[in-house]
């Protein structure tokens, strides 16, 4: 059996499987086969390496799935560059991918897409289902067996922010539980399918020396300017609570254990966490709640945009369901009192009283959740535009450029996309969101450079103007008193150019 390995973060695993390839040796080894042609041309062929610098293309993507044969046993790196038999990728090459978490190993094959699973409850078929269940290689020297399966992202998706930024000076608050990070755009929150090393809660980690230890350069490393050797699973990372995309910056919380994980979760149902965004769009938007509503199948094909939707007629404003009202950012609802929170705990001694409170807790969130619930299940999503003005945009043209607007943002439900989605549906994209129909911002630049591209995932070189400017607390805990408030470093585009 292989040892245990990290748990799975891919997520589809069957779905990708669309052809396996069963590698085989003609002869003894501990590598599969990767043909003689493949042998002949890794002498003219220039492997492939994953520097700190990462092409100014991206390479784009490319997905290899392996059956191993009967004589592939041996370390991971070494199969994976036999096995692959592509003459750009070589063992230290598969090292590297190894390190950034681009290659994921199963005892047996997932099931092929459509198969049927077979149904039943013994021991013997769930330990099936997890052998079958692809996860992250954690070293170059794990040792694979004939028969496993490989899924190998052979270009991984780089993120070059996470190399240009000095982590430490990024950290807003530290304690023993927790972390507050000024996040940069264009770095991904967690782990990505094939990059689990260029992400702020590995970044940041690192940065704090949590469970580190500095590596020297790896003996097998002969350019200085290949990624450092420190791989993905040199350390457990922070735990990511909430989400900001890759290309939105600003206030972070990351927990460095479960309890506080819990305990912020806990504060963001209940509404006491607020969030407040800076954003520039291309049309003034009226400044007070900003409605709309989606469901969950509310995507577009293609690219993924969130659609947005105004009230239908007969709809009840949320204002008018008692929304609207101050008190843990969520508007309305009622909050307890920190004094009467643990006036509740001391009263709850035993086992009985515990279960009723947490019956009553959630009895309360459920409450609350349905305030922003329509009767027949579509979900409201509702925020507060609080200021909005003019403002000029570092590297745009003056009197070339049309008017911008800031504005300041209180989110008061969380849904995802839910500012960039909400605005467009307004008819005031924001600058530089191309997914949503916003103009293009070059990064650096700040001068647009896209009007009416096809909607487009957002790249490395995009600069969007969304910024998550602060985050207030009202309850108190690990991060302080109840109103303690963190304050993220100026957007870019009152910065100047990045």
């Amino acid at each position: 059996m292989a040892t245990r390995m990290g748990a799975p973060h891919a997520r589809g695993m069957a779905s990708m499987l669309r052809r396996v390839v069963t590698a085989s040796t003609g002869g003894g080894g501990a590598s599969a086969s990767a043909g003689a042609g493949a042998s002949a041309n890794a002498r003219t062929t220039r492997a492939l390496r994953l520097t700190d610098a990462p092409p100014p293309t991206p390479l784009p993507p490319r997905v290899k799935h392996v059956v191993l044969g009967p004589d592939a046993f041996g370390p991971a790196a070494t199969i994976v560059a036999s096995a692959l038999g592509l003459p750009d990728v070589d063992a230290r090459y598969a090292r590297q991918l190894i390190e950034f978490g681009a290659v994921y190993y199963s005892d047996v094959p997932p099931p092929r897409p459509g198969a049927a699973s077979g149904r039943g409850s013994s021991s013997t078929n769930n330990k099936r289902d997890r052998s079958a269940t692809p996860q992250r290689v954690k070293s170059a020297n794990f040792v694979v067996h004939p028969g496993g399966y490989l899924r190998v992202h052979v270009h991984p998706k780089r993120f070059p922010a996470a190399r240009a930024t000095d982590w430490r000076r990024a950290i807003i608050a530290a304690g023993d539980a927790f972390v507050v990070v000024d996040k940069p755009a264009g770095v991904n929150v967690g782990f990505t399918v094939d990059n689990a090393k260029e992400c702020v809660a590995q970044c940041v980690a690192r940065a704090l020396g949590d469970a580190f230890a500095e590596n020297g350069s790896d003996s097998s490393t002969d350019s200085s300017t290949e990624c450092s050797s420190w791989g993905w699973a040199d350390a457990t990372p922070l735990i990511v609570t909430h989400r900001l995309d890759a290309a939105t910056s600003g206030v972070l919380v990351l927990a460095r254990d479960v309890e506080f994980a819990r305990h912020f979760n806990d504060a963001l149902r209940e509404r006491k966490v607020q969030k407040t965004y800076a954003c520039v769009s291309e049309a003034r938007v009226p400044v007070g709640v900003m409605e709309h509503w989606t469901e969950p199948e509310d995507a577009t094909r293609g690219p993924r945009r969130h659609v947005m939707r105004p009230p239908r007629e007969g709809d009840t404003p949320w204002e008018e369901r008692g929304g609207g009202g101050g008190g843990g950012g969520g508007g309305g609802e009622t909050s307890t009192s920190i004094a009467e929170e643990r006036a509740e705990k001391a009263a709850a001694t035993t086992s009985k009283q515990k279960k009723s409170q947490r019956q009553k807790k959630r009895e309360r969130r459920l409450a609350k959740a349905e305030e922003f619930v329509h009767p027949d299940g579509r979900r409201r999503c509702v925020l507060r535009v609080l200021t909005c003005e003019e403002v000029k945009i570092p590297g745009e043209k003056a009197g070339d450029a049309p008017p911008r607007y800031e504005s300041t943002v209180e989110l008061v439900t969380g849904r995802t996309h839910q500012i960039r989605a909400q605005f467009a549906a307004s008819g005031a994209p924001l600058l530089g969101d191309v997914l949503y129909g916003g103009a293009r911002v070059g990064r650096g630049t700040g001068e647009g450079e896209g009007e009416g591209e096809a909607p487009r995932v957002l790249g490395n070189d995009d600069a969007l103007c969304l910024h998550a400017s602060e985050i207030r607390v009202d309850v108190a805990g690990p991060l302080g008193r109840s109103g303690t408030t963190f304050k993220a470093s100026p957007p870019w585009w009152r910065r100047g150019a990045s």
